[in-house]
């Protein structure tokens, strides 16, 4: 669970940048659906509405409802798929009782005060008379005449699926609610043998399969030989709760279907039989087993169900059957960039109680197998494979650190190198951050930045000490500031009267250009030396803000030599090289130095805060009073993390006498 929400964290921070707009969920399967809803009915909706609507019960099939109208919501979703219910649409639902806590009643009568009209829906909450189906995709089947549309073999709706008749579904779902269902079972069986071939076959085993048909039936080898894809992976899950000597033939049959789902569900069925027997048979199909599933369309599909084709499936049963012959076969397969075959490989290895997976995680360390480093981090880590920390830290040391995404996680304590909390590493990860302070203007400031905060992490959670150098000269590599700061405040000054002065320079040199604003960053190398006839030695950042009003360009490309264009002309006449200047115009940016564009939040300095606080010591204490007396933080929010920081700080170290 630790790496499950430390996996989460790294894939929220990475979509915080684009802004996201999306739910998702998991549709149930149909079991689940009829076992669990508290009311499956027939409804007619007598109201209008995309996202809840006020429905007349018709028929209900189970669960009781005291009143001829209830509210539905749940069939739509804000971000979408979003349906709009009208007056005399017919569905079969299945429903779930919204169960309105007092905080959720306070919601809807603050909505109420925007929209009137809500006041209908509050009341069928507050009284008990509001539903909602399971999701946005699945528990409201159309009726459209004497049919409905639906299919068994999954609740999600899809595009151009198909109708079926009302009354058989009908008749299927009250056969759910009784314990003996022979009648239903042999009206079903005559129907499949006079269908057999039929893709339909596959709607009525799964009638059968959910209705806990246990018998053989002969059209069940019928069904196999036609080798239709749905039909047999129906099949496959009837002939699994069948349980006969027959039918595991069939399964077995089934393995060689050339559709890798219905494979799959073959070895799911079969993961309950003796290991010697099932063990060789699954192992042999490995090569030739399909490696298709269903999964999520992409990242912004909703719905988020999968199911795992063959491969996958045989490689899982090998391990949950604990099959130790399979190891020689398995270990092979490592030489692959699929992050979640790889994974599922070293999980089976392991159960197999076979190590010889090391040699594959440091091949792809060394080759640099993006898909799988974090992946491979998180093995490391989780099973203490002491082994991989060569290459693990060969990796770190020599990748290159602009690469996206980034990969500093592979220093951390939780999922990466800090993990072996020995010598050996805090030396290596002392070293490794120096380099990076050395290698400034060879990493993209944005990736440096994340870096920075990695490694201060990181340190904070070794309580190292030893690191506190560098991480000061780390703050100046972002902010300008040192602890000389500290001893001699008068610096502040200094740095402060220098960035004024390039500014008012270059809006001297860019005057006529359009300029809003010019930001600049001074890095005074010379604090050591400050005394009375201190004479500065420093290096800056600039950036030029372009006001688009005044600019009176059009297109993309005026737009870029404009911005190129006051560059050179502050770099020739300041004599500032001109990668150490940026500009921008809008949303057009030119070199944009992270460094010039700081949110304290998600700075160095808020790492430097917990590491502050943790490895409490009056040298940090000082060098932040001197910073909030500085200026240094800007808005309120910023004014209060810094206090609480001083606060925290002063309490340890009175604490600690």
């Amino acid at each position: 669970m630790k790496r499950l929400t430390i996996l989460l964290a790294i894939i929220l921070q990475t979509l915080s940048a684009f802004q996201v707009k999306a739910d998702s969920w998991k549709d149930p399967e149909w079991k689940e659906m009829i076992d669990n809803s508290d009311v499956i009915a027939l409804v007619e909706y007598i109201s209008e509405g995309d996202f809840r609507a006020k429905a007349r019960p018709l028929s209900i099939y189970k669960g009781k409802l005291s009143t001829d109208e209830i509210w539905i919501s749940g069939f739509s979703n804000r971000y979408g798929p979003i349906d709009k219910m009208s007056p005399g649409d017919k569905y079969i639902v299945f429903l779930n009782f919204y169960e309105a806590t007092e905080r959720a009643l306070e919601y809807w009568q603050e909505q109420i005060i925007e929209d009137p009209n809500l006041t209908e829906y509050y009341e069928a909450l507050r009284t008990g008379k509001a539903f909602y189906v399971w999701t946005a995709t699945s528990g409201d089947l159309r009726v459209k005449g004497e049919t409905v549309q639906y299919d068994l073999l999954q609740t999600s709706y899809y595009d151009n699926q198909k109708y079926y008749s009302f009354a058989e579904f009908e008749a299927f779902l009250k056969s759910t609610r009784q314990t003996e269902n022979s009648n239903f079972h042999e009206e079903i069986l005559n129907k499949l043998r006079s269908k057999a071939s039929e893709e339909i076959s596959a709607q009525y085993l799964m009638m059968l399969h959910l209705t806990s048909f246990k018998s053989y039936d002969p059209v069940f080898q019928r069904i196999a030989n036609e080798e239709q894809s749905k039909p047999c992976y129906a099949l496959a899950q009837i002939l699994g709760q069948v349980k006969s000597e027959k039918s595991r033939d069939i399964l077995l049959q089934l393995l060689d279907n050339e559709n890798s789902l219905v494979q799959g569900e073959v070895v799911r069925q079969l993961s309950n039989e003796d290991p010697e027997f099932i063990g060789p048979i699954l192992l042999a199909h490995l090569d030739s087993a399909g490696l298709g599933g269903v999964y999520p369309s992409n990242l912004m599909d909703p719905v988020r169900n999968r199911i795992d084709g063959a491969k996958i499936e045989i490689i899982r049963t090998l391990g949950e059957i604990k099959y130790k012959p399979a190891a020689e076969s398995l270990l092979p397969l490592l030489d692959t960039e699929e992050d979640y075959l790889f994974e599922l490989l070293i999980d089976v290895l392991i159960q197999l109680d076979n190590k010889d997976f090391i040699p594959y995680i440091n091949k792809h360390l060394k080759k640099r197998t993006k898909s799988l480093i974090i992946e491979i981090c998180g093995i490391i880590t989780n099973n203490d494979l002491e082994e991989c920390k060569p290459a693990l830290m060969e990796f770190i040391s020599n990748h290159n650190r602009n690469d996206d995404p980034s990969y500093e996680y592979a220093i951390s304590t939780y999922m990466g190198l800090a993990h072996f909390d020995d010598q050996e590493t805090r030396d290596f990860l002392l070293k490794d951050f120096e380099n990076l302070l050395n290698n400034n203007d060879t990493i993209d400031s944005h990736k440096r930045m994340v870096w920075i905060r990695a490694y201060i992490e990181t340190f904070k959670n070794l309580k190292s000490e030893e690191a506190r150098p560098l991480i000061y000269r780390s703050l100046f590599n972002w902010f300008g500031y040192n602890y000389d700061f500290a001893l001699h405040p008068e610096l502040f000054a200094i740095k402060k009267s220098l960035e004024d002065s390039i500014n008012q320079k270059a809006l001297n040199i860019l005057e006529g250009h359009g300029v809003a604003e010019i930001q600049s960053l001074v890095f005074i190398n010379n604090t050591s030396d400050y005394g009375e006839s201190f004479n500065p030695s420093f290096d800056q950042i600039i950036l030029i803000k372009l006001e688009p009003s005044k600019m009176n360009l059009y297109g993309y490309n005026e737009i870029w030599n404009k911005l190129k264009k006051v560059k050179e002309i502050l770099s020739e006449e300041l004599n500032i090289p001109i990668e150490h200047i940026g500009s921008r115009s809008g949303a057009y940016v030119s070199n944009l130095d992270a460094r010039l564009n700081v949110d304290i939040d998600w700075s160095p300095m808020q790492k430097f805060y917990e590491y502050a606080i943790e490895l409490a010591s009056k040298t940090d204490l000082l060098f932040l009073k001197t910073l909030a007396q500085s200026g240094f933080a800007k808005d309120d929010f910023d004014k209060r993390q810094l206090n609480k920081t001083i606060t925290k700080i002063e309490g340890k170290l009175e604490k600690d006498g």
